[in-house]
């Protein structure tokens, strides 16, 4: 699955709403997430389809952005595969190297800003261009 980004919330103390933080590629290219499908055919008009993205243990960035654990206790991120990697994620069929490839995360560098609480409204249409611009946190508050 691609992606030009993805919204995470992270918590200030004091401030009631999460701030929504964007992650993106440096230079705004696409990268993949790891994921999994199935396909339901039973024999209706279509088929369904069903995607997972794949999370793992929260990296040093996720885990300051994200920074609630969840009821486990453990920070999450989706795994973002390398470029190098596309093909081997569509391709590997042997367990071992399946578990190796969830262990890896991209190369390409990525960046992380606040963006609008508006984000988490459902008011608001938010599917907008401007939504991505980043919001400066002055004293924990926009």
């Amino acid at each position: 699955m691609f992606a030009d980004g993805l919204f995470e919330p992270h918590a200030i103390a004091g401030v009631k709403r999460k701030v929504p933080y964007y992650f993106k590629e440096k230079n705004h290219n696409l990268f993949a997430f790891a994921g999994v499908y199935s396909v339901i055919d039973d024999n209706s008009e279509r088929p369904i389809y069903s995607a997972s993205i794949i999370t793992t243990e929260a990296n040093k960035t996720f885990k300051e952005i994200h920074n609630k654990p969840n009821k486990l206790g453990s920070y999450r991120m989706p795994l973002i595969l390398d470029p190098s990697n596309y093909w081997e994620w569509l391709h590997e069929s042997e367990e071992k190297n399946i578990k190796e490839l969830v262990n890896t995360f991209t190369n390409q560098e990525i960046v992380t800003y606040p963006v609008s609480q508006d984000l988490f409204s459902n008011k608001i249409n938010t599917n907008t261009p401007s939504i991505i611009k980043e919001v400066p946190i002055q004293n924990g508050l926009f």
